[in-house]
C-alpha cells in the first residue's frame, strides 16, 4: 500500500473530533456507545481508536476506500492486517470452536485451505532483511499430489512427493527414530514390509527394471522384472530361512538353514553343491584328518594281488580293483578325495610291482653272469 497510509490522521477533522467529544463524555465509564450504527464518509474514511493513557501504547486507525481495508499501527507506522477489494467469500473465517478457514466457511481444523486452482498451497518465504540468503519453499496438494517444492531452485524441485492414493503407512518415523515403510511397528531402523503372497522388491540403482541396480527383499510367487536380486527368504518360504542371489531373474546361488551352499543348484546335497565346472587358480587342499591315505602298501604284511590274478581282473571288469567304473562314475558321480587316495594306492602298488621287477630282473642279471663265466671256463678247457 502507499506510504502515505502509514501515516497517523489528522487530529482535528470533524470525524475524529466527535469521537474525541464522545471519549471524552464516556471517559467517567470507560466506554463509548452510539445509539445507531457508525457511519464514515469520504475519500479516505477511517476510524481512529486513540488510546489517552500515559503509557506509550500505540493508536490503532482502520481504513476503508478504494484500495482496501488497513488496520495501521498509527504510533509504529505498520499495517498487520489489510483485506483488498474483490477478495473471495470466506477468504479469512474464524469458527466459534477456534477453526480458522481460508476459502471456506466451515473449517475442520485448526487451519482449513479450500481452494479450486491447481496450484494452491502454502508459501514459506525467508527474505534477506536479516541478512540470510534468500529462500522460498512451497507446501502444495492437489489432486495429484502433495509435494513440498523448492521455488529458489533455479528448476522446479521437489524433493518431497506423496502421490494422492498412497496406501496406508507407505512412510512412517516412529518415536524411536525407526522408518517404516508400509507398516505401522518398524522393527529396525528401516522396516520394508510387504503381504507374503506378493512380490515385494526394493533395491538401489537408476532403474531397478532395466538396472543397473541392487536390488534385495522377498520374493513371492515370481521373481519380478529386477535384473537380479540379493533375497533373504522368510521361514515360510523354499527352504526356510535361506539366502539366495539372482541374477536375470535366475537364481544362481543359495545358502541353506542348514549350511549348505548350492551353485547352480538350490537343493544343495553337500556343503558345497556346484552344479557346473570349477576352475581354481591356485592349490585345492582337502583337510587331511578325514583322508585314508594309503601308506599302509608300504607295510611288510601287505599282500599285492599276482600279476596274473590283475590281468585276469582287468580283463573281465575293465577298470582297476578298487578304482569305480565308468558306469559307477556316471550313475553315483565321484567323490573326488577318495578317488585321489586309491589312484595314489595304485600307484604305491605299482611302485611295488616295478621294485619286485627289479629284484628279478637284478637277480637274472646275476644269474646271467654266473652262467657265462661257467660258459668261458667250460669253452677254454675244451680248446686244451
Amino acid at each position: 500500500m502507499p506510504h502515505s497510509r502509514l501515516h497517523p490522521l489528522p487530529r482535528f477533522s470533524r470525524f475524529s473530533l466527535t469521537l474525541l467529544l464522545y471519549g471524552l463524555l464516556g471517559a467517567s465509564l470507560e466506554r463509548v456507545s452510539f445509539a445507531a450504527d457508525l457511519t464514515a464518509s469520504g475519500s479516505a474514511p477511517a476510524v481512529l481508536f486513540d488510546d489517552t493513557d500515559t503509557a506509550p501504547n500505540p493508536d490503532w486507525t482502520i481504513i476503508a476506500d478504494q484500495i482496501g481495508v488497513d488496520v495501521i499501527d498509527s504510533v509504529n507506522l505498520r499495517t498487520p492486517f489489510a483485506i483488498r477489494p474483490g477478495a473471495p467469500s470466506a477468504s479469512l473465517l474464524v469458527r466459534n470452536n477456534g477453526n480458522v478457514g481460508l476459502g471456506t466457511f466451515v473449517p475442520d481444523q485448526k487451519l482449513h485451505l479450500t481452494y479450486g486452482s491447481f496450484t494452491g498451497g502454502i508459501r514459506l518465504e525467508q527474505d534477506t532483511s536479516l541478512g540470510n540468503a534468500a529462500q522460498t519453499w512451497d507446501l502444495i496438494g492437489n489432486n495429484l499430489n502433495f509435494f513440498v517444492q523448492d521455488v529458489s531452485a533455479p528448476q522446479f524441485t521437489a524433493p518431497f512427493v506423496v502421490t494422492a492414493g498412497a496406501p496406508h503407512f507407505s512412510l512412517l518415523l516412529s518415536s524411536a527414530g525407526r522408518v517404516g515403510l508400509g507398516t505401522s511397528t518398524p522393527q529396525g531402523n528401516l522396516h520394508i514390509f510387504g503381504a507374503a503372497n506378493k512380490d515385494i522388491f526394493n533395491g538401489m540403482g537408476p532403474d531397478l527394471s532395466a538396472g543397473p541396480a541392487f536390488n534385495f527383499g522377498y520374493s513371492g510367487n515370481s521373481f519380478g522384472p529386477g535384473t537380479g536380486f540379493f533375497n533373504v527368504r522368510g521361514t515360510n518360504s523354499g527352504v526356510n530361512p535361506s539366502l539366495r542371489f539372482a541374477t536375470a531373474n535366475v537364481q544362481r546361488l543359495i545358502v541353506t538353514n542348514a549350511g549348505r551352499v548350492g551353485i547352480g543348484t538350490l537343493a544343495p546335497a553337500q556343503q558345497l553343491d556346484v552344479n557346473g565346472n570349477i576352475r581354481a587358480n591356485g592349490s585345492f587342499i582337502s583337510g587331511a584328518t578325514t583322508l585314508n591315505v594309503p601308506d599302509y602298501v608300504f607295510e611288510p604284511d601287505y599282500q599285492l594281488m599276482p600279476l596274473s590274478e590283475l590281468e585276469s581282473y582287468v580283463a573281465r571288469e575293465k577298470h582297476l580293483p578298487d578304482v569305480p567304473s565308468a558306469r559307477e562314475i556316471k550313475e553315483q558321480g565321484v567323490n573326488v578325495s577318495g578317488l585321489q587316495m586309491q589312484l595314489l594306492k595304485k600307484v604305491e602298488e605299482l611302485t611295488l610291482y616295478m621294485l619286485k621287477q627289479e629284484q628279478t630282473i637284478t637277480e637274472q642279471g646275476k644269474m646271467i653272469q654266473q652262467l657265462t663265466a661257467r660258459l668261458a671256463t667250460v669253452e677254454r678247457t675244451r680248446q686244451k
